[in-house]
C-alpha cells in the first residue's frame, strides 16, 4: 500500500510537471495496489496513481500505443518518484466505470463491450516477442504461453489447506493438452472495475499492468470468474464463432485451465500479503467452478 502524501505535495508535483496549478483534486479510491486521484489542468481531466513498484505503469505507457478510435486506451503523461512512491499521470477516460452501473445499464452495453474485447484480442502484436507477462520493453517474459501456465508454484503462507495447490495446479497440467500456442495482446485483470462507458458504449480500458501475450480465453475466463448473472463464456464463445476468426478450439476446455490459473494466482498473492478474508473468498469461488464445471 502507498504512503499517505499531502494534496499539497501532490499539487506541487502535478503543478511542476504541467507548468500550472490543478484544480479539483480529488481521491478517486485506495486500491490493494495503488491509491488514485483526478484532477483538472485547463479544461482537461486527468489522473494520478501512486504506488509501491512502477511496473503496472510501465505496462500501461506501453500499451497505450494500441490506443485507436476503436478502442481508447488512456496515455501516460508523466511518471517519476515522490517520496517513497512511484506515480504516474494519464489521461481520464470519459465516462464511468461500468462498475458503477446498474445490471439493465450493463446488459445495454454487452454488445459494444464484446466488440471492444474481440477488437484488442484481434491486434496485430508482432513488433514484440514472447509470453506471458510484458517486460520492461513490452516483451513477453516467457518463450511460450505453456510456459508461463506452467510455471506457477505455491505462495508461502499457513492459509492454503494440506496439499490444495499441489491437487488444483494438477488440473492445470492436465489441461496443457489442450492449449494451443495462441500469441494474442491479454488484459490480464480484465472486468468492469476497468472499463469505461460514455453515452452508451465503450469509452476506454484502463489498468494493463497485468497485460500478457497469449491466449484470449483468458480474459474470458477471468472476467466469468469474477460474474454473478452473466456466463462470459458461452456468451463470447457464440459470439467468436459467428466472426470465425480466433481458434475456438477446445475452448471450454482452455476456459477451465485459465479459471483456475487466475484463481490460484489470485490465491498466491493473498496469501503472500496475508490477507485471509480475500483467501477463502477466493478459494470459495474456485471450490464452487471446479463442482460446477469439472470437465
Amino acid at each position: 500500500m502507498t504512503n499517505n502524501i499531502s494534496t499539497e505535495k501532490l499539487n506541487d508535483l502535478i503543478a511542476k510537471n504541467f507548468g500550472r496549478q490543478p484544480k479539483d483534486l480529488l481521491l478517486v479510491g485506495r486500491g490493494e495496489i495503488s491509491t488514485t486521484y483526478s484532477f483538472g489542468v485547463g479544461s482537461k481531466k486527468y489522473i494520478i496513481r501512486l504506488a509501491g513498484k512502477d511496473t503496472g505503469f510501465k505496462n500501461d505507457r506501453f500499451i497505450a500505443k494500441f490506443s485507436s478510435d476503436k478502442l481508447y486506451i488512456p496515455a501516460t503523461l508523466y511518471m517519476g518518484r515522490i517520496e517513497d512512491n512511484f506515480y504516474s499521470i494519464t489521461q481520464k477516460c470519459p465516462g464511468h466505470l461500468i462498475d458503477d452501473f446498474d445490471y439493465n445499464n450493463r446488459v445495454n452495453l454487452l454488445s459494444d463491450f464484446i466488440k471492444v474485447t474481440h477488437h484488442f484480442h484481434s491486434l496485430s502484436i508482432n513488433s514484440t516477442s514472447g509470453f506471458g507477462p510484458l517486460d520492461d520493453n513490452g516483451n513477453g517474459v516467457f518463450n511460450s504461453w505453456l510456459d508461463f501456465l506452467s510455471n506457477l508454484s505455491q505462495g508461502s503462507s499457513s492459509f492454503w489447506p494440506r496439499d490444495y495447490f499441489f491437487r488444483q495446479n494438477q488440473k492445470i497440467i492436465i489441461s496443457l493438452k489442450f492449449i494451443p500456442s495462441i500469441r494474442q495482446l491479454v488484459h490480464g485483470d480484465y472486468g468492469f472495475n476497468n472499463v469505461f462507458a460514455s453515452h452508451g458504449s465503450i469509452s476506454g480500458i484502463i489498468d494493463w499492468s497485468d497485460a500478457k501475450y497469449g491466449d484470449f480465453v483468458y480474459d474470458i475466463a477471468y472476467l466469468s470468474f469474477w460474474s454473478k448473472s452473466i456466463d462470459y463464456s458461452k456468451v463470447f464463445f457464440n459470439f467468436y464463432r459467428s466472426q470465425d476468426q480466433l481458434d475456438l478450439s477446445n475452448f471450454f476446455h482452455r476456459f477451465y485451465c485459465y479459471t483456475i490459473h487466475a484463481a490460484l494466482s489470485l490465491l498466491n498473492y493473498y496469501s503472500v500479503t496475508k490477507q485471509l478474508v480475500s483467501f477463502d473468498f477466493i478459494k470459495g469461488k474456485l471450490d464452487d467452478f471446479i463442482e460446477q464445471y469439472s470437465i
